[in-house]
């Protein structure tokens, strides 16, 4: 995956529009080490915000022109539609998150598409965490040296082994 990946974003400057070369630009002057370990550490931050019930630090997470498609199904496109998403987690018994990258893949335009699986638990009225799993899809934009969500998509729970992990023919 390290090969694929260095060599688009090798790549990603001479793809990127005119509109896009400032952030292209800034993409290129990262290596392939400091994405990967950014976008971990975006990830990280994102399933922090999430235990924590942090609705404000999650909408941090993304650019001001973002998309969300949540499972319930809809295209949310303002910050205050997106709200609206993560604004019951306030309520809910949090006690994990985690997201589990399978494919990352440079863009044009200096942004970075990942897919792969979350995995969250909560507390039910029966006093147990059960952990549950689905798949995600995220477009990445490095935002003036911040990885923030350009895109985000997520599937209800689906906790077959081998979802939202690459299949060959």
């Amino acid at each position: 995956m390290r090969r694929v990946f260095a060599a688009a974003l090798t790549l990603l400057f001479a793809l990127s529009s005119h509109a896009d070369h400032a952030r292209a630009e800034t993409a290129l002057h990262l290596t392939v080490s400091e994405v990967i370990v950014a976008l971990d550490e975006a990830n990280a931050a994102f399933s922090a915000a999430w235990v924590a019930g942090d609705v404000d630090a999650i909408m941090a997470a993304y650019t001001e022109d973002a998309i969300v498609h949540p499972p319930a199904g809809g295209v949310l496109t303002t910050p205050a539609h997106i709200r609206t998403v993560w604004a019951p987690i306030t309520n809910w018994q949090r006690v994990g998150h985690r997201l589990e990258p399978t494919v990352r893949e440079a863009l044009s335009g200096g942004e970075v598409l990942e897919m792969g699986r979350w995995h969250s638990a909560r507390r039910n009225e029966a006093g147990e965490a059960p952990w549950t799993s689905g798949c995600y899809t995220v477009i990445w934009r490095n935002d003036n040296g911040r990885w923030r969500m350009r895109y985000d998509s997520w599937t209800a729970a689906n906790d077959n082994s081998w979802a939202c992990r690459p299949r060959g023919d």
